[in-house]
Parts: structure tokens; sequence; C-alpha cells
């Protein structure tokens, strides 16, 4: 959020203008965190080291 109210501040744009960036933010966010666990439950299942 203070990333947000800085673009905010920075490009003088209002609440709804910005709504589509964060809404972005949060989502990319959200793959990244899913991406992750994705690949931490696949190493548990395809660990070539532990076999």
């Amino acid at each position: 959020l203070k990333r947000f109210k800085a673009m905010l501040l920075q490009k003088n744009e209002t609440v709804e203008d910005m709504q589509g960036y964060l809404m972005q933010s949060i989502k990319a966010e959200l793959e990244e965190i899913h991406a992750l666990n994705m690949r931490r439950q696949n190493m548990k299942q395809h660990n070539i080291f532990n076999q």
C-alpha cells in the first residue's frame, strides 16, 4: 500500500485511475506465491536427489 500511495502522489492521478495498477500488483503477487507453492509441491514429488 505504501508503494500504491507513492505512485498516487507521484503521478498525480485519481484513485480510480490507480485501481487497475493496484489490482495488477495484487494479481502478480498472488501468481508468484502460487507458482512458488507449486514448485515446492513438485519438488517433494519429483526430487531426483531423493531416489
